[in-house]
């Protein structure tokens, strides 16, 4: 698995710079603020619900590939299983 600072995050808006914080208020990431974009806000939420997306899709995968093969762990890694490669890319920080 990898290894991030545990979600849930939240974004916070400051004068200049918005930041991600969890809940105990560690900062996980800050950027001051650019032009004003229209996606700037939508932007930085998604990028706060990152690690609940990883953990959803990541058990929701196994339920689903316990489910139809009644075996402990998904043995697609790579191009075999497009879930798993995707989570392997976000493992390694690469791209797709």
């Amino acid at each position: 698995m990898i290894n991030y600072t545990p979600g849930p995050w939240r974004a916070i808006r400051q004068a200049f710079a918005w930041s991600l914080e969890n809940m105990v208020g560690d900062v996980v990431f800050s950027s001051l603020l650019g032009p004003s974009s229209s996606h700037e806000e939508a932007n930085v939420r998604l990028v706060a619900a990152a690690p609940d997306l990883y953990e959803t899709l990541a058990r929701e995968h196994q339920r689903e590939y316990e489910t139809k093969n009644g075996a402990m762990a998904c043995q697609g890694f790579g191009e075999e299983c497009d879930v798993c490669a995707l989570l392997t890319h976000v493992e390694r920080g690469s791209r797709l």
